[in-house]
């Protein structure tokens, strides 16, 4: 009891209280860190199409929901393009 931990923000529960952390304007901020995707691809080569698949469902509208519903932060709009971009998945989100 009285303790402060740092856990993924997917492991809240109803017995578990989130710190509000503000900044110097008063706005709250998260306390965040990325979640790494790592894709096995030699340089100038194509994705494989499976990869491409899963790349494009993660980073497509649907998968940015179930992060949301997963409680934790989807990638903002601009990173999420310049990902999409940078590994040709194609038309885009």
């Amino acid at each position: 009891p009285g303790a402060i931990g740092y856990a993924s923000a997917g492991f809240l529960a109803n017995s578990v209280r989130r710190l509000r952390i503000l900044d110097a304007a008063g706005r709250e901020i998260n306390l965040s860190r990325d979640l790494l995707l790592y894709v096995n691809r030699a340089p100038g080569r194509e994705l494989l199409p499976l990869v491409r698949i899963y790349l494009r469902e993660a980073l497509g509208d649907a998968g940015q929901a179930a992060v949301t519903a997963a409680g934790y932060t989807p990638l903002g709009g601009a990173r999420r393009r310049q990902l999409w971009d940078e590994l040709q998945l194609g038309p885009g989100p």
